[in-house]
């Protein structure tokens, strides 16, 4: 259900226009509805929202979960969900956040269980070191910077091996399509267009190399041990790369103020003429995640649950 939205914010923070309203406008909409319901678990997803909507409804739910990414903003939970990499609890605590459980890192990030499923036969596949013939691009259900075609279209200028694979997976958002296809009739080299798929496992599993944005997917991609040109197009993908680059299971480039081809082409080169480099990646990209967060998380929620019963 749609709340009433009058367009009058109470703050001039970034992310506060997203809310279409004041805050406790908004808190006092979602209270009627939720006062309807018997409501064990609120989780609370939103980056305009923060202590003060969640503290006006945590009398009437039993237990209020947040899903974050920044840091940036008091909380008043029982549940902190934030899997980004090297995230510590201070950096809440000091934004004056209170929760009586903080899940911080990847190791609770929200995956299908297809990836931990598949992680077995992605070590056996990485560890081989074979040479690069799969190249997965997929930057995120929208690119609404079509990065995605700058990425294609730089390929062309590199020295390919010949029985190399392409493999373009785009978001049912993705406005360029019409144009990408165009694009691809040109291309020396084999490329194949994939919107919305259900199986993206599949895709990473078979790829040796990805280039990818720097959101949820960067914790696919580690499940898999996938070595990765990381994209970064947003300041809020910045610490994510910067981390995760830190760890050596990802090469970040950073896109914010334009696509640099000539150090496209230059990284991904090394990526594909260094199996060794590849190799490393592959074995520090899977000890950052091994997909099985969602099972972590599920326990937390089940224990909080039942603990405010």
């Amino acid at each position: 259900m749609l709340l009433q939205c009058d367009a009058v914010t109470d703050s001039t923070a970034a992310y506060q226009g997203w809310l279409g309203g004041a805050t406790e406008d908004d808190a006092l909409q979602s209270l009627a509805l939720l006062r309807e319901e018997s409501v064990s678990l609120l989780v609370v997803d939103h980056y305009a929202l923060d202590a003060r909507w969640q503290q006006l409804l945590a009398d009437d739910v039993g237990a209020v979960m947040v899903m974050d990414d920044l840091a940036n903003r008091s909380h008043h939970c029982q549940l902190l969900l934030d899997p980004t990499l090297g995230r510590h609890s201070d950096e809440y605590t000091d934004q004056g956040a209170v929760a009586t459980t903080m899940l911080l890192g990847p190791q609770y990030a929200l995956l299908r269980p297809e990836f931990a499923m598949l992680a077995g036969n992605a070590k056996r596949k990485r560890s081989k070191g074979s040479d690069v013939d799969n190249i997965v691009i997929s930057l995120g259900g929208s690119d609404p910077l079509d990065i995605t075609a700058q990425c294609v279209k730089a390929l062309s200028h590199l020295v390919l091996p010949d029985n190399l694979q392409v493999r373009v997976v785009l978001g049912k958002n993705y406005r360029f399509l019409e144009s990408l296809e165009k694009t691809l009739k040109w291309l020396p080299y084999r490329c194949s267009l994939h919107v919305n798929v259900s199986d993206m496992e599949n895709y990473l599993l078979e790829a040796n190399i990805a280039i990818g944005g720097s959101g949820s997917s960067s914790w696919e991609r580690c499940t898999l041990g996938l070595p990765t040109l990381q994209i970064v197009d947003a300041d809020n993908q910045r610490e994510i790369a910067r981390n995760l680059e830190s760890s050596g299971a990802i090469i970040a480039m950073d896109a914010r103020a334009g696509f640099n081809r000539r150090e496209f082409i230059e990284v991904l080169s090394r990526m594909i003429g260094d199996s060794q480099l590849r190799q490393q990646m592959s074995a520090a990209a899977f000890k950052v995640c091994d997909g099985q967060g969602t099972e972590r998380v599920v326990s937390a929620i089940l224990e909080s649950v039942k603990s405010e019963q």
